[in-house]
């Protein structure tokens, strides 16, 4: 889980404590239910409009499906920083 990953790999810049911490838990496992109210085993690309800083439901969907492409949009700059940093901390080494 990408989760587990980064937040106990060391990632720098205070991700792994934002990561640990019981909020971002309780939010990404807040989506579960998404994978009851719909059906992933053929959708090519899931794009979550409004991710805010922590993009719950496009981390969790890469986890728990199959779906190749997965799409976070925000328009605040904030939000925007903050997903940059992730992805640079989920990318592979």
């Amino acid at each position: 889980v990408l989760l587990e990953r980064v937040a106990g790999g060391g990632a720098g810049g205070g991700l792994a404590a934002l990561l640990d911490s019981p909020f971002v838990r309780q939010t990404y496992d807040r989506v579960a239910e998404s994978l009851t109210l719909a059906h992933f085993d053929r959708c090519r690309r899931f794009v979550m409009v409004g991710c805010g800083p922590f993009p719950a439901a496009a981390l969790f969907i890469h986890d728990h499906t199959t779906v190749p492409e997965i799409v976070a949009l925000d328009r605040d700059p904030h939000a925007i920083a903050m997903a940059r940093r992730m992805v640079a901390a989920f990318a592979p080494e």
